[in-house]
């Protein structure tokens, strides 16, 4: 008998996006598993077909509205389009008469929106607490922040159930929420993903190259100009990048400006794609800058689940985190030089073994299935009859 319908719904395209897709899949596989008929509504892939999507998120029923393109770097126009999108997405959840909603954030709009209940339970996952990251000069940004602020606080405070990614979230929540239900459930790493990442054999480079990688989001945060900078015209420092993002554009006109032949633009890739470069790389590279210090990459988890070198430019929570783990070097972010000069010691030294001892901290600890695990059985004693949801 099925426990009722569970819809989650993102304003990402689950398909473009492996961040969001792999944070989905999880709640997918667990709550599916566990009886739920859960479906996902999301805008439309621009990469996969509507007819192959059972081949790439099995266990569930995926609902999409039409994908609209806008500036995203321009903060009036995305502010309109994501409100509109949001509306659309809430609306197409409405219809469905869900039992219980999980709202992924983080647009702040889908949010707000869900002020407006269309479900017994609902859930917010906070990935981000993106209304922190909004601009706040000149004056009349900081009011929007302010404002946008304030909405977001009150949504979290509807929420039946709130799930955040890190321990400094999870600190944000009790501290302005007071939420009786607010759980930590890490970006971590899909089991399935471990599984292949554990068993890939590492492929030997070229004698004196450093084969050095990133995959993941190429966005304002990542800042991937200072890799680009920190490796131009050095040939034995060759970098691909996999991914794509609202940067990506200003990252290739610094690969041409500097005409750093060393450095591949690869594009987005599937993870059936992509999980091949983890073979063929030396050391694995992730920087946030410092204006984004409160947020926990969650490539990172990914990378320490290979066993391969890391290097993270970055502060605050992610550089906590990385501290329980060996292989791991940090370095300021958004400096060029003192990532060129890590680099270049890395060159020198032989290649370093893999690290056992994180990939078996990956497994007990950061494997997402599990911590989704007590979502569900919250929200299952949330959706009883007889039960106050709040």
């Amino acid at each position: 008998m099925s426990k009722g319908r569970f819809v989650i719904v993102t304003s990402y395209p689950i398909f473009d996006e492996p961040v969001i897709r792999n944070r989905i899949t999880a709640y997918v596989n667990v709550f599916s598993s566990a009886g739920w008929n859960v479906t996902v509504v999301a805008p439309a892939s621009h990469r996969v077909a509507a007819h192959a999507v059972p081949d790439y998120l099995p266990g569930c029923e995926v609902k999409c509205i039409s994908a609209e393109n806008w500036d995203r770097r321009n903060f009036v126009i995305r502010g309109f389009h994501e409100l509109k999108q949001s509306w659309r997405l809430l609306k197409m959840t409405a219809g469905l008469r869900p039992d219980v909603v999980l709202v992924t954030i983080p647009t702040i709009f889908l949010l707000l929106f869900a002020l407006r209940r269309c479900a017994r339970v609902h859930v917010a996952d906070v990935r981000d607490l993106v209304w922190e990251y909004l601009p706040k000069r000149p004056w009349w940004k900081g009011i929007v922040q302010g404002v946008l602020k304030m909405g977001a606080l009150l949504a979290l405070r509807r929420a039946d159930v709130i799930a955040v990614s890190n321990p400094y979230q999870l600190h944000y929540v009790e501290r302005y929420v007071n939420s009786r239900r607010s759980l930590l459930v890490p970006n971590g790493i899909g089991r399935k993903q471990f599984d292949q990442l554990n068993k890939l054999a590492h492929q030997p480079g070229p004698n004196g190259v450093l084969r050095v990688t990133y995959i993941g989001n190429v966005g304002i945060a990542q800042n991937l100009t200072t890799l680009v900078d920190a490796v131009a015209g050095i040939s034995h420092l060759q970098v691909n990048v996999i991914g794509s993002g609202t940067d990506f554009e200003r990252v290739r006109m610094a690969v041409n400006h500097r005409v750093a032949s060393n450095v591949c633009l690869h594009g987005p890739m599937l993870w059936e794609e992509a999980i091949h470069w983890y073979s063929n790389s030396d050391v694995l590279y992730a920087q946030l800058s410092p204006a984004f210090s409160t947020a926990m990459p969650s490539k990172l988890y990914e990378y320490l689940a290979t066993g391969l070198p890391v290097i993270y430019g970055g502060n605050g929570v992610a550089v906590e985190l990385l501290s329980d783990f060996s292989g791991v070097t940090i370095v300021e972010p958004d400096s060029p030089k003192t990532l060129r000069l890590t680099l270049l010691g890395m060159l020198e030294r032989a290649a370093a073994e893999r690290s056992a001892e994180n990939l078996d901290c990956i497994r007990r600890r950061y494997i997402r299935e599990d911590h989704v695990m007590a979502i569900e059985d919250v929200v299952s004693q949330c959706n009883q009859p007889g039960q106050d949801p709040g």
